[in-house]
């Protein structure tokens, strides 16, 4: 891999735009577009007016809604367009997302060290965005969770996120489905992926 060519698949899970395009057409200017795809799922697809995505929006798009199951959904469609592309890792990233380096830096640290980077917990605190006391209330809610997963199987992690090509695989083939277990679960955007993982035993800290 780390020899080979490198394809990153910049994913957005947006509303209609980008809230810094200027900065992301920057980034992106002048680098070789076979080191990359851009690939759009809007919430609004006809408002995306922006010329750097408005012709990259997926042809998989469905309706959204806070907190929901078909946000899992719709960050499944973006990886599976990445990969059908050529794509050997993807970002899922929001329309508010930032680029803090250049791409350069970025493609390079993914070509030398291609592996999952996820922003999770297991240790059980007690507060913040990882309390435990709201991953638990999310899982014993649940009825669907408790028919495959144990209470320790059951993570949270940031939504936004970089995967290798391997682990999206994986969830594309185990989607039908696995999706039917986190049907009542609050926020299965945050629980999904690395529970998945978790679960297989691939989860590694970042």
């Amino acid at each position: 891999m780390r020899d080979s060519k490198m394809k990153i698949g910049f994913c957005f899970l947006m509303y209609k735009n980008l809230s810094q395009e200027k900065r992301w057409s920057h980034f992106f200017r002048d680098e070789d577009e076979s080191n990359y795809g851009i690939y759009c799922h809007p919430k609004h697809p006809k408002k995306t007016k922006q010329k750097l995505i408005k012709d990259k929006i997926i042809a998989k798009t469905i309706k959204t809604g806070w907190g929901k199951l078909n946000l899992v959904e719709a960050s499944l469609n973006l990886f599976e367009a990445a990969i059908d592309d050529g794509c050997d890792y993807v970002f899922l990233l929001s329309g508010s997302c930032v680029p803090i380096h250049s791409f350069k830096y970025i493609h390079q640290k993914v070509k030398s060290n291609p592996k999952n980077r996820i922003h999770f917990c297991k240790e059980k605190v007690e507060h913040g965005y990882f309390g435990i006391n709201e991953t638990e209330r999310r899982y014993n809610e649940s009825k669907q969770i408790k028919k495959v997963f144990s209470p320790d199987q059951f993570i949270k992690s940031e939504q936004w996120l970089g995967l290798v090509k391997k682990e999206i695989k994986f969830l594309r083939f185990a989607r039908n489905e696995s999706l039917e277990f986190f049907s009542d679960v609050f926020a299965a955007d945050e629980h999904y992926i690395p529970t998945m993982l978790n679960k297989t035993g691939s989860l590694e800290e970042s």
